[in-house]
């Protein structure tokens, strides 16, 4: 028999965001969940989603207040989204989140595209039906790069929703 002390739990403010080249912020602002603690819609709608704060992007002068809605691209399809902030490699994005008299800030900036030299899927034999990605690129040994990457799995039942993340 094995006892376990379970600290006690202190909630949290979770931030969550992104930019992409090409694309406009997305955010997610939500609470902390205990370990083992039951989660369905009701918890996720009422305790866990923060839905009134105030999420802020800014580049170059230039500010915009991302509105909560429904976000297909969302892991849980609600986030803070903007319009009109267009990722752009090599630009500075601030992000300032106000949660009744708390402020978060944060900024990021999105750095030059690279290129793969290749990809492929690999099978372990003839009967295989599940592949895995192969990757392969040429990496600057004079930076310290950390790389992502997001493999979207098309087919009727999945509906282009689930996305396997692979930290190489």
């Amino acid at each position: 028999e094995i006892e376990v002390d379970i600290p006690d739990y202190d909630r949290k403010i979770v931030i969550e965001g992104r930019i992409e080249n090409g694309s406009p912020a997305m955010v997610i602002v939500s609470r902390s969940v205990p370990y083992f603690d039951h989660i369905d819609f009701q918890t996720l709608k009422n305790d866990v989603f923060i839905t009134d704060a105030v999420v802020t992007v800014s580049c170059d002068g230039v500010s915009e207040q991302l509105q909560f809605t429904l976000c297909e691209d969302s892991p849980v399809y609600l986030a803070y989204v903007g319009r009109n902030i267009i990722g752009e490699p090599g630009k500075r994005y601030d992000l300032r989140v106000e949660i009744g008299d708390t402020v978060f800030t944060s900024s990021t900036t999105i750095l030059e595209p690279f290129h793969l030299d290749s990809l492929w899927l690999a099978f372990a034999n003839e009967q295989d039906t599940t592949p895995t990605t192969r990757i392969q690129l040429t990496d600057n040994p004079a930076t310290h790069d950390y790389y992502m990457f997001q493999i979207k799995v098309h087919g009727k039942r999945l509906h282009d929703r689930l996305w396997g993340t692979s930290f190489p």
